[in-house]
This record gives structure tokens, C-alpha cells and sequence, in this order.
């Protein structure tokens, strides 16, 4: 079950009611701008060049690694994904990047990039915008591993680390803050994903430089 999805990080654009995932696709133009918290529109945090030169840098090299491992999935860039369970009001967020494997997406079927994707990535990586709050995306990777997602990075350009937030066993029923485990890692450590991409190492200086 996922946690309780409150927000704090996000401004809620007044629509009228609720919105869902597919009504969000259907706007005209800049879809990404948005995400959506139990069915309310929420405003985006605007990216900066930092955070898009770190997003292809990541994409790339996690990219070269799947396929050099063999791995029969993608690298997706900030793609929708809806986290909500059938039923409930969408909620759909948006990272900046997410792993997703073949046989789970369907993709050769249903392109991501012209749909949200609808089931739990296994890996995500959020990058912190300007001035943002350490708490805000401490609740955006809680919402991700209560939804499923094994792994999450929170890179923070401005102190040139990076959060790597895994799950703790069962946390598909609790949404306390315990379903972590949370270790840092700083410009002299490597980042690596062995359970879903063995092989694959960065140098956390190399997003910074």
C-alpha cells in the first residue's frame, strides 16, 4: 500500500475537481510541468541547466550499462508514473529519471514516452531543484519505495552528494519513515545499482564537474 501522499513539496493548481493521469497526458503542451497527488494538479519545481546536464549524464551511462549487462529493460527521462492502485484517485510523478524493464512496461506495445507509465520502477533518481527542502524529497523517495521501488537516489547538486534510499524489507504495508535505509555518498564514492544493473559504477564527482 502506498504511503500517504500529502505533498508538502508541491503548489496544487486549483482545476475544479479531480484530474486523471490520462486527462493530464491529453493537455496541449507542457504536460511535465505537472504532477498529480491523489487527482489534484500540482506544479512542478522548474529544472535548471544543472539538473538537465546530470539527468543525460545519468541516462546515458545507466543506458550503456542495461545493455552491456544484457539487461532487457529501459532508462526512462521524466516520465510519468502512476503510483496510485486501481481505484484510487491518480497520483502520477514525475522523476528525472527511472529504470524499467521490458517485460514489465510492455514497451515494444505502449511507448512511455507517450503514455505514463502505470506500474513501480525499480529504480528512480530525483535531483533536487534550488533552495529545495531536504524533508520534501525525503517524502517523495518514502512515497516511491512504499509504492514498490527498491531503490531511489535524491542527488543534491549544491552539497554534491547523493542520498541513496533503499527499501528495508516489507514496506508494501507501512508507510513509516523505518521502510528506509539512507547512506550517502559524496565526490570520493561510486554510485552502483547490483541487484538491477551488475556492472554498472559511476563516480559521483562526475555529475558535479
Amino acid at each position: 500500500m502506498m504511503p500517504d501522499v500529502r505533498a508538502r513539496w508541491a503548489a496544487v493548481v486549483s482545476t475544479g475537481g479531480e484530474m486523471t493521469a490520462d486527462e493530464l497526458m491529453a493537455l496541449p503542451e507542457h504536460r511535465w510541468r505537472y504532477e498529480l497527488i491523489k487527482g489534484r494538479l500540482t506544479l512542478r519545481l522548474p529544472s535548471d541547466l544543472c539538473y538537465d546536464m546530470t539527468t543525460r549524464l545519468l541516462v546515458s551511462a545507466l543506458g550503456s550499462a542495461v545493455r552491456a549487462a544484457g539487461i532487457e529493460g529501459t532508462v526512462v527521462q521524466e516520465a510519468g508514473v502512476v503510483l496510485s492502485m486501481e481505484g484510487q484517485p491518480d497520483t502520477l510523478l514525475v522523476p528525472a529519471l527511472a529504470f524499467v524493464r521490458a517485460h514489465q512496461a510492455h514497451l515494444a506495445d505502449s511507448p512511455v514516452e507517450l503514455s505514463p507509465i502505470r506500474l513501480v520502477p525499480e529504480f528512480v533518481s530525483e535531483i533536487a531543484a534550488p533552495g529545495q527542502a531536504r524533508q520534501a524529497l525525503a517524502e517523495r523517495a518514502r512515497i516511491w519505495l512504499g509504492a514498490g521501488t527498491s531503490v531511489v537516489w535524491i542527488i543534491w547538486p549544491a552539497l554534491r552528494q547523493v542520498e541513496v534510499w533503499r527499501a528495508r524489507g516489507d514496506v508494501s504495508a507501512s508507510a513509516e519513515p523505518d521502510i528506509a535505509e539512507v547512506t550517502i555518498r559524496n565526490v570520493h564514492n561510486v554510485l552502483e545499482l547490483p541487484d538491477l544493473v551488475p556492472g554498472f559504477s559511476y563516480p559521483v564527482g562526475h555529475l558535479f564537474n
